[in-house]
């Protein structure tokens, strides 16, 4: 009787825990995912910055000749 009663909580136990590795694995592959489209598209998008010619910059106001030394 104990014996029979240990094999079925062993059952139940083995069940729970495929059933929580299932949840786990469903949840590890949705992840990654969500992480490897992230990563496409933050590799667009630097793809597209370094596509872009670089930026001017803004020239330097010419030096004021008009001030007087003390």
């Amino acid at each position: 009787m104990v014996s029979g009663a240990m094999g079925a909580v062993v059952d139940q136990l083995n069940s729970f825990m495929q059933d929580s590795l299932k949840g786990l694995d469903s949840s590890l592959s949705e992840g990654i995912d969500k992480l490897g489209k992230s990563l496409e598209e933050s590799m667009d998008q630097l793809q597209d910055d370094l596509a872009k010619p670089p930026a001017q910059p803004n020239s330097t106001p010419a030096p004021n000749n008009n001030v007087q030394p003390i």
